[in-house]
């Protein structure tokens, strides 16, 4: 019988690290491990679409920003019945709950913390989050294994006081089946949104948040405008939407550079096509972001990328792309300018370079090898120095 491995996440809204956990779960063969998902809060976009992959879905009915400690009992009942063999927790609300709902176990299971984040403006996030960080510190030597999706993140976290039993870095994976150049869908994506074949499409695909900047990115755009006036500009994720008043204004703000040529979609279930219509995509990104799946989901679709000079953004897009100064829209414009300016054909084979450098280093495949292999050593007991 397949081990099972329980992963306890936030909430299956869309995001990075739920995405990850989704392609992870789905795609790992299930002979030799079970999946189990749990979110500490119910709902989310993404739980049907891990309902419809055949995974096990629960959740423990916390309201999010209000810790509960019934939250412990509940996941201990969940552990003790589905008789885990592993305990993979996702972010710090996840990591801290899963470690105290493990301690006085008569069998507890392996644990693992991922580590997602790198660079946080604490002043940013409520209070919570900033003790939930600061306690995930303090027992850090509990796991079994720390994740963390670059060495900016262990390095970040080794800065914070976290001293694990083991390191293990994991880069995220993107599925580079799924994202890859498409022609048709380029062209399908650009009809349906009245983009002309020829105009040069930037895209930021990012939820709404401070920390992803589109303040800097649309400002950036309507500067670019000026030397590219045909480009128009694509925006998608959670909570990005015309009748978000932040983002409204901003955007009010760049309609009047690029007059018809902002497209805001929201949360979209194709990302795939959206990036293989894309001619550039931007991650301007100022905290938090350690590897960026959206970047990564670009350069797999042979499209180079324009990224802040954030924590592990340069590494990831090595010399595909552009590495710019975060909170600088004069300089973000100058590397969409820079990109946008090559010919077609310099600009194909930059996309092309960076597929290659995702196919490489940051394939879906080779990261469900490490976290396979990862499941092994602790099963078996034989853990790395």
């Amino acid at each position: 019988m397949p081990g099972t491995v329980l992963h306890l996440i936030t909430g299956l809204g869309v995001g990075g690290a739920e995405t990850l956990l989704l392609d992870l779960v789905r795609t790992m063969p299930d002979t030799e491990f079970r999946h189990v998902v749990v979110g500490m809060v119910g709902g989310g976009e993404l739980r049907d679409r891990f309902a419809g992959a055949g995974v096990r879905v629960q959740d423990l009915g916390l309201a999010r920003g209000w810790p509960d400690p019934r939250a412990i009992f509940r996941l201990r009942a969940l552990l003790r019945g589905e008789e885990v063999a592993i305990l993979q927790t996702w972010m710090y609300h996840a990591n801290l709950l899963g470690t105290l709902a493990t301690r006085g176990l008569r069998s507890p299971p392996r644990v693992i913390w991922c580590l997602h984040a790198a660079a946080l403006d604490f002043p940013r996030y409520n209070p919570l989050t900033r003790v939930t960080t600061a306690l995930c510190a303090r027992l850090s030597g509990r796991p079994d294994a720390v994740v963390a999706n670059s060495e900016a993140t262990r390095q970040y976290h080794l800065a914070l006081g976290y001293r694990p039993a083991e390191w293990t870095v994991i880069h995220n994976g993107v599925d580079v089946q799924r994202f890859a150049p498409d022609p048709v869908a380029r062209r399908e994506v650009r009809a349906e949104l009245g983009i002309p074949a020829g105009a040069p499409l930037v895209g930021l695909f990012a939820r709404w948040d401070p920390m992803k900047d589109h303040a800097s990115f649309l400002r950036a755009a309507a500067l670019a405008a000026r030397a590219c006036p045909t480009m128009h500009v694509v925006l998608a994720g959670q909570g990005v939407s015309r009748e978000n008043n932040e983002l409204a204004t901003l955007l009010a703000e760049a309609d009047e550079a690029l007059p018809g040529r902002v497209h805001v979609l929201g949360v979209r279930g194709d990302m795939p096509r959206l990036n293989a219509a894309l001619d550039l995509a931007a991650v301007t990104s100022v905290s938090g972001e350690s590897f960026s799946l959206a970047a990564g989901e670009a350069m797999a679709s042979g499209v180079p990328c324009v990224v802040t000079d954030l924590t592990f953004l340069p590494s990831l897009v090595g010399d595909t792309g552009v590495v710019v100064p975060r909170s600088r829209p004069e300089a973000i414009a100058a590397g969409i300018v820079r990109v946008l300016q090559l010919d077609e054909a310099e600009r194909r084979a930059l996309g092309l370079r960076a597929r290659e450098r995702i196919v490489a280093w940051f394939s879906l495949d080779t990261m469900i090898a490490r976290y396979r292999e990862l499941y092994r050593r602790l099963t078996t007991g034989r853990l790395a120095p």
